[in-house]
């Protein structure tokens, strides 16, 4: 116990210095601070949450819902040949080229937990299908800044080939035998809809205020650091979705799609924890987005070539509007989102179930 303390001890000193370094750095730049979590909190509730809550709900729902068991056994050839993946990965495969960044880690975690898959299938899962999806590539890139739905289609249309590819590609040089397991986890509609509302609540919560907080950090450090490159790079790397607007404003929609397709650092600190539970070294995660974020640009660039949709890179951006009705629709959700998540945890707390009543002989019985 003694050692225990004494080393708890030891790091108190080091997180004092920093939170006091902190503490001044936050009072010197209250300004800069503030402006960028005004502009956060704008852009929240203008964009994030309506781009994202709707698919994060549908592809929660779809995870929770499942497909039958002879469709995903019928699949099974088709992924063990093409991914090395067995049949118990379609959903999550499906989920993640669609649904945006963590949702297939969340889903490669869950099936690894409960023995469904295995280390290997999980880490492919999580290196190989970790896209934008719909709500970042169609809905933000395409709808908010290009004002273009036929641009944003194109730009996912090359994240998802560009994670099909690269998996494909590594499994002819890496094999993977998995064994078809039996998936009986498959929910009632209305659990599976309940569960879906839950989790897009908590991560629409956690999204918002990590992208708060990069703000914040991002607008102190364009201040402090007077090299312009730096500053650049990290906007374009930080939050993906400013940094989506960043690179609309300044650079060319081959740079917008390259960090889009990345997810920046923000991003990449919520995947942390789920990397580690599947084993994935940081190094070698960050190394496969990158080859995925340079592939996906030279896709874009060869539709761009062959097709005629250069005039969508100088669409005009979009502009917030802090009084806007999807300003105050979207702050309405955020706020049930919040109250759903307090009422799941005060039920986890408290251990407080539901019960089904059925009737018996004209009288009510609690069955427990």
């Amino acid at each position: 116990m003694k050692s225990c303390n004494h080393k708890f001890y030891g790091l108190s000193v080091p997180f004092s210095i920093i939170s006091i370094f902190c503490v001044l750095i936050i009072s010197f730049n209250s300004r800069e601070i503030s402006e960028g979590i005004t502009s956060a909190i704008n852009m929240i509730l203008n964009v994030t949450v309506p781009a994202l809550f709707p698919v994060f709900t549908v592809s929660y729902f779809f995870l929770n819902s499942g497909l039958k068991e002879s469709t995903r056994r019928k699949l099974h050839t088709v992924f063990f040949r093409s991914f090395g993946l067995s049949g118990n990965c379609m959903e999550a495969v499906l989920c993640g080229l669609t649904g945006g960044y963590n949702i297939s880690l969340k889903a490669a975690v869950r099936l690894f937990n409960d023995k469904k898959i295995s280390r290997e299938e999980a880490q492919r899962l999580s290196l190989f299908f970790t896209c934008p999806g719909i709500s970042f590539c169609l809905n933000i890139a395409g709808i908010a800044v290009y004002n273009s739905r036929l641009t944003g289609l194109i730009i996912l249309i090359s994240n998802i080939l560009s994670s099909v590819i690269s998996a494909a590609v590594f499994n002819l040089f890496k094999k993977n035998t998995p064994s078809y397991l039996p998936f009986n986890d498959k929910k009632s509609f209305y659990s599976a809809l309940i569960n879906a509302v839950n989790c897009s609540s908590s991560a629409i919560i956690s999204v918002s205020f990590w992208i708060i907080l990069f703000s914040a950090v991002n607008s102190v450090a364009v201040k402090l650091i007077k090299a312009p490159f730096i500053t650049e790079l990290l906007t374009l790397s930080g939050e993906v979705t400013a940094s989506v607007f960043y690179a609309s404003k300044h650079h060319s929609i081959y740079v917008l799609s390259f960090f889009l397709t990345f997810g920046g650092i923000c991003i990449f600190l919520q995947q942390l924890p789920d990397l580690y539970t599947v084993g994935i070294p940081a190094i070698k995660f960050l190394s496969v987005r990158l080859i995925q974020s340079l592939l996906s640009t030279v896709i874009l660039k060869i539709f761009l070539t062959f097709l005629p949709l250069a005039e969508f890179t100088s669409v005009p951006v979009y502009t917030f509007k802090a009084a806007s009705g999807t300003f105050y629709a979207s702050l309405s959700l955020f706020l049930l989102c919040a109250v759903t998540m307090m009422s799941n945890r005060y039920k986890e707390k408290h251990r407080i179930r539901q019960y089904k009543k059925r009737i018996y002989n004209n009288r009510t019985c609690e069955q427990k």
